[in-house]
């Protein structure tokens, strides 16, 4: 008797089993996730420029980096440099090629060098470009090595 009870329960069972299979259908995503992208994340684009601080001329040396390319924008982090100036330090400033920026204060090394590692913050937009003017005084000439350091950040998306 057990055995015809059983043998009853599973053929009502199975085929209710496959008609509810049949009809139900697994839910699967259409589209796919969308990306998350920090734009402004540190190192995304790193920037790195090693400039010859050049004399024009006069007591100064300038060194100054190329444009920022279209569409984006560079987020100037550091600014460190080995001058040359003779016995007196060199005054050190940033412009953009018509206001002044900053001004810094270099510090010696001995024997004429002199040291620049300033933590700066400076945005500089697409097109534009600074520079960093080193002087020494009357008769002495200013030469040097200008790294400028920071990253780009992509201003199309």
């Amino acid at each position: 008797m057990r055995y015809r009870l059983f043998i009853a329960v599973c053929a009502l069972l199975v085929p209710g089993v496959v008609f509810e299979h049949s009809l139900v259908k697994p839910v699967q995503a259409q589209a796919r996730p969308a990306l998350a992208k920090n734009v402004d994340e540190k190192g995304r684009v790193p920037y790195q420029q090693r400039i010859e601080c050049l004399r024009d001329g006069l007591p100064i040396c300038y060194a100054t980096i190329p444009p920022v390319p279209a569409g984006k924008r560079l987020v100037l982090e550091g600014i460190y440099a080995q001058l040359f100036a003779g016995s007196t330090a060199p005054f050190v400033s940033l412009d953009n090629g018509t206001n002044d920026l900053a001004i810094f204060q270099a510090f010696s090394w001995g024997g004429g060098t002199y040291g620049m590692n300033t933590p700066i913050l400076l945005y500089v937009e697409a097109g534009e470009t600074i520079r960093l003017r080193a002087g020494g005084v009357q008769n002495v000439y200013s030469s040097g090595f200008v790294t400028f350091t920071g990253y780009l950040v992509d201003l199309t998306e």
